[in-house]
C-alpha cells in the first residue's frame, strides 16, 4: 500500500501535484495499491473548500486511488482522522505507560524569543510537570546516544540522531490532539502502508516516526520503503506553501493547468529513472 496524503488546510500546489504523480507512479512501479489519506486533525485549519479541493485535482489530473473516501462527505462520515482518535491515544498511552512522555508547558512565543524555532533541548524535561496539566504538551524523552539509519530509494542510507536534530518532540499539542507524528504512524501502522512517498521536507519526521516505531516494537514499520523527493520552489526561491510562511497559494490547481504540466512531469520521470 502506498499513500497520498494531502491536508485540507490550504488549496493544493504544484508540490503536491507532484507527490501525487510520484505516489501513482510508483504505486504501478511496485504493484502495490493507492491509499488516499487525507489527514485533517488540524480542526483549526480545517475548510470544507480545501477538502473539496483534494478531490477535484485528484480527479482533474486523473490521479486514481484504490482505498480511501471517494467524495468530501464520505471522508467526513467514514474516513476522518477523528474517527481513530482511539488509536492514536492508545498509542500515546503506550509510550507514556513506558516512561519516554513528559509535559512541557513552553509557548512557542516562549521558545522562539530563545531561538529554539526547530530543535527543543528539554527545557522541561525535569520540571515534572504531571500530565494531566491543563495546556501542556506532552514531548517525548530522546535519547542522546540513539541514531537511526535507513534506507531510502532516493538518498540511499542516511542516518540521524533525533536528539541532535529536532530533540524532545511534540507527540500530543496543547489542544490535546495527537501531533502529526503519532497520527502518521499509527494510521500507516493500521492501512499497512509499505511505501511511503513524501517532500524532503519532512525527512524529520520520517526519523522521529521510526524513533516512535522503535520504542514501541512496531516491527512491521521498521518494513516500509521510503522514497524521498525534492520539493518544488517559487520563482522567487519561496518554498510552496499552504500557509503564509510561504508563496501562499489562492487558487485550485484546476484553474491553472488542463493537464499535469510538462515541468512536473519531468522532475517525476527523473525521480523515477534514478531511483536506487
Amino acid at each position: 500500500m502506498v499513500r497520498i496524503a494531502p491536508t485540507p488546510s490550504g488549496f493544493l500546489h504544484e508540490g503536491n501535484l507532484l507527490n501525487f504523480l510520484l505516489v501513482s507512479r510508483i504505486a504501478q512501479k511496485v504493484n502495490a495499491k493507492v491509499f488516499l489519506r487525507i489527514d485533517d486533525l488540524d480542526f483549526a485549519r480545517f475548510r470544507y473548500e480545501y477538502l473539496e479541493d483534494i478531490f477535484r485535482v485528484l480527479n482533474h489530473f486523473k490521479i486514481s486511488w484504490d482505498v480511501g473516501p471517494k467524495t468530501p462527505d464520505d471522508l467526513i462520515n467514514s474516513w476522518s482522522q477523528r474517527h481513530r482518535l482511539n488509536l492514536y491515544e492508545a498509542m500515546i498511552k503506550g509510550l507514556i505507560d513506558k516512561g519516554y512522555v513528559y509535559a512541557c508547558n513552553c509557548s512557542r512565543t516562549t521558545l522562539s524569543t530563545m531561538g529554539l524555532k526547530s530543535r527543543y533541548p528539554g527545557i522541561c524535561r525535569n520540571k515534572y510537570i504531571p500530565l494531566d496539566t491543563p495546556e501542556v504538551s506532552l514531548r517525548i524523552k530522546t535519547d542522546p546516544n540513539c541514531s537511526i539509519t535507513f534506507e531510502d530509494k532516493n538518498l540511499g542510507t542516511i542516518s540521524s540522531t533525533i536528539f541532535n536534530t529536532v530533540g524532545d518532540f511534540i507527540i500530543r499539542r496543547k489542544d490535546r490532539i495527537p501531533a502529526y507524528q503519532i497520527a502518521s504512524l499509527a494510521d500507516d501502522i493500521y492501512y499497512g502502508v509499505s511505501h511511503i512517498v513524501r517532500g524532503m521536507d519532512l525527512l524529520d519526521s520520517t526519523f522521529c516516526q521510526i524513533y516512535l516505531s522503535n520504542l514501541l516494537q512496531e516491527n512491521e514499520f521498521r518494513k516500509i520503503t521510503y522514497y524521498h523527493h525534492d520539493l518544488i520552489y517559487s520563482e522567487s526561491g519561496d518554498k510552496l506553501s499552504k500557509s503564509t510562511s510561504g508563496t501562499e497559494i489562492s487558487k485550485s490547481l484546476v484553474e491553472l493547468y488542463n493537464e499535469v504540466p510538462e515541468h512536473i512531469k519531468s522532475i517525476a520521470n527523473d525521480f523515477i529513472n534514478n531511483l536506487k
